[in-house]
């Protein structure tokens, strides 16, 4: 069957339990997360079909995708959902949930349709050509300009943080006009990496040293108690590597889906403590 004429059951299939099923339980809400979980796997494997890589932008923002719009329901199926059930908080009932859950995944399956109908049967290949020098000279020039900033406010993030606890960082004075100035060097940090990975991507040492910085600074950034920052650092320094190194062996994608599972109840337990005050982190307090 053909990626599209497979969705297009889908949907089909979720109108008519939608229109069948009266009154909802809690066995068709883990029905619906099952239903999630084969939709994502199918949505990923229609991808690497058509000639794209596993580790790619696409792949890595349809998980996040699944997991903010979706993410309480792919969890029903394991039977890992507790305190935090959304049936029950502020009024949701299980109804609603369930109807919900119905719209999410057709919408989800017709934004997979969408990309599978622009996506190419042939590898994607440039023929643009770039500098290598050019792109080696903004990269440091932009590094030369933001890295001062952006450790600074990397750092005070960090003592604030670890002080007065993770939402004391959003209760600082908002700044206007011009006290913006050392927020936008900052903000150049990340493009400048970027373009160094790509300009030394050939060169072993050098890459090295930045996907030293980029590890340095998801370290730090996890310390503070953000986590989102560090997961998009994560996944930019999978994908470059995926890309422009060497593309991940089947061993590998096994051993970062393993690293990724122990890295998620790491952002649990930052999610935890971040609050904290006077706080300090040990091996110990983390559990899987």
């Amino acid at each position: 069957m053909k990626p599209i004429s497979s969705f297009a059951v889908l949907v089909i299939f979720y109108l008519v339990i939608g229109v069948a099923i009266g009154t909802p339980n809690h066995d068709h809400l883990v029905l619906m997360g099952v239903m999630g979980c084969i939709q994502l796997l199918l949505s990923i494997t229609t991808w690497i079909k058509r000639g794209n890589k596993i580790v790619s932008p696409y792949v890595i923002f349809l998980f996040a995708l699944y997991i903010f719009s979706y993410g309480q329901s792919l969890l029903y199926p394991f039977g890992i959902v507790t305190d935090r059930d959304l049936v029950g908080f502020q009024g949701i009932t299980l109804p609603e949930v369930f109807h919900a859950q119905i719209y999410t995944v057709i919408l989800l399956a017709f934004f997979h349709l969408g990309a599978l109908c622009v996506n190419s049967h042939r590898k994607i290949t440039s023929s643009a050509s770039f500098s290598n020098r050019r792109i080696l000279y903004v990269g440091w020039i932009l590094l030369a300009v933001s890295v001062i900033p952006y450790y600074q406010q990397l750092i005070l993030d960090y003592t604030i943080s670890m002080m007065y606890g993770y939402t004391a960082l959003y209760e600082q004075e908002t700044r206007i006009g011009l006290d913006n100035i050392w927020a936008f060097f900052s903000s150049l940090f990340v493009p400048s990496l970027i373009c160094l990975f790509v300009a030394y991507r050939k060169n072993q040492s050098m890459r090295l040293l930045v996907e030293g910085i980029v590890i340095f600074s998801i370290v730090i950034t996890l310390l503070t108690g953000g986590r989102s920052n560090a997961v998009i650092l994560i996944a930019l320094l999978l994908v470059m590597h995926n890309y422009l190194v060497k593309q991940f062996s089947k061993k590998m994608l096994l051993v970062l889906a393993v690293g990724g599972y122990f890295f998620l109840s790491v952002l649990s337990f930052i999610s935890e403590v971040r609050t904290d005050s006077n706080r300090s982190a040990s091996a110990e307090d983390i559990t899987f």
